[in-house]
Parts: structure tokens; C-alpha cells; sequence
């Protein structure tokens, strides 16, 4: 289910070039990775791009309170409030975040932990010229693990 009670399943992406963005609030380094995917996203949905947050979160009311501050999130998300425990983050073995799953059309996964540039120029790969905009600059920026410390 959605944070808006709808259900989810990837078959409601179907055709489309889905990005599964595991993130969380509480993870600095996710929240420094958000205006990259945001970027992104205004870049290429209209090209057949789409997002599905995942969020670890376990504050439910403080992902809605950002989710309603920051405009530019403007895809759908799933949290189940349980943190590492999450299910999807257990099924798609996540053990850092920002994390990420790049599925294309058919339902098959492409590529993963693709951020900041590397989405874009993924993303330009498999669909072609932006809308408009400049991939970010920058190396690789840390991930958050579940013992709370960072990996580059």
C-alpha cells in the first residue's frame, strides 16, 4: 500500500522505466541525494520515466510532514513504518541508503545504486535527451547503513 492507502505492485508500472528509490528522512545522506532525484524526475517523466519511493522510515507522521513541505517529490511512496525491517527492503536486500533499482519496461531490473549523474546519464541512455537541465556534478556521495554509520 501507498502512504495514501492505494495498493502497489510494479505490473502498475508496466511500460514504463521505473525507478525504485529506497530512502529515508532520517538519512543525510538520502536527504543530499533528493534534489538529484527530483531533478530527474521533472527531467524524464514526461519521456516515460517514473519513481516509486520506498521509505524507511518508521516516523510516519514526520515522512508525511516532509512529503507535504517538499513539492518536488512528486511520486508515489510505500512505507510500512518498520525501518530495515521493511519488506521491500528485506526482498530487494537492501543494506544501505540511498539506494536504488532501475527496472526497465518489461519488468527486468537494468541496473542499481545509480545516483546524481549516473541516473541522468542512465536515464538519457535508455530514453534519450532530457527535457531539460544538467546532470549534477560530484563523485559518489555516502549511503547510510542500518548500524547508522556511512559508506562511501
Amino acid at each position: 500500500m501507498d502512504l495514501e492507502g492505494q495498493p502497489v505492485a510494479l505490473k502498475d508500472f508496466a511500460g514504463r522505466l521505473l525507478l525504485l528509490d529506497f530512502w529515508a528522512t532520517w538519512g543525510g545522506p538520502c536527504m543530499n541525494e533528493m534534489p538529484h532525484v527530483v531533478n530527474a524526475y521533472q527531467q524524464f517523466h514526461e519521456l516515460g520515466f517514473e519513481i516509486l519511493g520506498i521509505s524507511l522510515d518508521q516516523d510516519l507522521e514526520k515522512l508525511r510532514a516532509y512529503l507535504a513541505r517538499e513539492t518536488g517529490v512528486a511520486w508515489r511512496q510505500v512505507c510500512d513504518g518498520q525501518g530495515w525491517k521493511a519488506e521491500l527492503a528485506q526482498r530487494y536486500r537492501v543494506t544501505g541508503i540511498p539506494d536504488t533499482y532501475l527496472i526497465a519496461p518489461n519488468g527486468k531490473i537494468i541496473a542499481r545504486g545509480l545516483r546524481g549523474a549516473a541516473l541522468v546519464a542512465e536515464l538519457t541512455r535508455q530514453l534519450g535527451a532530457p527535457a531539460g537541465g544538467q546532470a549534477p556534478a560530484g563523485e559518489k556521495p555516502p549511503r547510510t547503513t542500518p548500524s547508522g554509520t556511512k559508506e562511501p
